[in-house]
């Protein structure tokens, strides 16, 4: 995401920084193009409250069921994926405090139209984004390094790994 996207967002939505790392542009730091690189959902973050929140509709159990879904969905990785917006300090989805969850409520809630309906699958899918985004043998250039050692530590205790053992069983 620009520098410039995210400080604007930030600042808009009233968040303060977990890091005081600034977000960098990937394209610098790359010598050679090796694909079609990172979703950014530029389209979205630079959208101005001017052009109006984006519509969703959900069926009747919360879910998006129209086109935006996808969108919805891309966006929400971006926000996850954000080392200012989400630290990965935090060794499950059950204990990101709620403040924080809140505030990605919050920045959902500045782009697109949700109703209240949708929080859960929304606060479901934010946690799925999290795994699919923590994988063991990845370190991307946008994670910080602190956060990425700590969850190697943690991954690396007894408590983890007899938690993983249990869910590789069921």
């Amino acid at each position: 995401m620009d520098p410039y996207m995210l400080r604007r967002n930030i600042e808009e939505l009233g968040l303060e920084s977990d890091s005081d790392t600034e977000t960098q542009d990937l394209s610098n730091q790359r010598d050679k193009r090796t694909g079609r690189g990172p979703t950014q959902m530029r389209g979205i973050w630079g959208r101005r409250e001017s052009e109006g929140l984006i519509q969703v509709t959900c069926n009747e159990f919360g879910q998006p069921d129209d086109e935006v879904a996808t969108k919805l969905s891309n966006f929400m990785g971006t926000i996850i994926r954000d080392k200012i917006i989400f630290p990965l300090t935090y060794s499950s989805w059950h204990k990101v405090p709620r403040e924080i969850k809140n505030n990605l409520w919050k920045i959902l809630q500045h782009k697109f139209d949700l109703h209240d309906s949708m929080k859960t699958w929304t606060m479901q899918k934010f946690g799925k984004k999290l795994r699919d985004w923590r994988q063991l043998n990845f370190k991307d250039q946008r994670v910080e390094e602190a956060h990425f050692e700590y969850l190697l530590k943690y991954w690396s205790t007894d408590q983890a790994r007899e938690m993983s053992r249990r869910n590789q069983a069921s």
